[in-house]
């Protein structure tokens, strides 16, 4: 156990083992079993992931509209952008990816924005911006 962020974190030995059989940094991937459950902990579980490895952008006020919070999530891993992808959808957003780079090198991160528009919402900001 050891303390962070201003709270004790430990986990067991058999914990730690079961974690390692999902890959290291850049091989990293979400198990079938997590990306198989119900709505409302898939997105218990991208609560918990944008805690780990990512942050929130808070809303913007536009003209015309409001957005929303804006989930940003980072790996290096493609399987487990890919798999943040797809619980993304699932839970009826949809993500959008880019490649981090830094002096026009790949970078050992990958960031992966997602911004979580519902369908009717992207189309309503997609009409404001086409009728300008």
């Amino acid at each position: 156990m050891y303390y962070f962020a201003k709270r004790y974190i430990g986990f067991t030995s058999e914990f730690g083992e079961y974690l390692i059989k999902f890959g290291k940094a850049q091989e990293k991937y979400i198990p079938k079993e997590i990306k198989e459950l119900e709505k409302k902990y898939l997105w218990k579980f991208l609560e918990a992931f944008v805690s780990c490895d990512g942050h929130i952008r808070p809303e913007k006020d536009f003209k015309e509209y409001k957005s929303r919070p804006e989930y940003v999530f980072y790996t290096s891993s493609k399987k487990m952008a890919d798999d943040i992808g797809e619980i993304i959808l699932k839970c009826g957003y949809h993500p959008s990816f880019y490649l981090q780079k830094s002096k026009g090198k790949e970078v050992g991160a990958t960031g992966w924005i997602v911004k979580p528009f519902v369908p009717d919402q992207l189309l309503k900001a997609v009409n404001i911006v086409l009728s300008k």
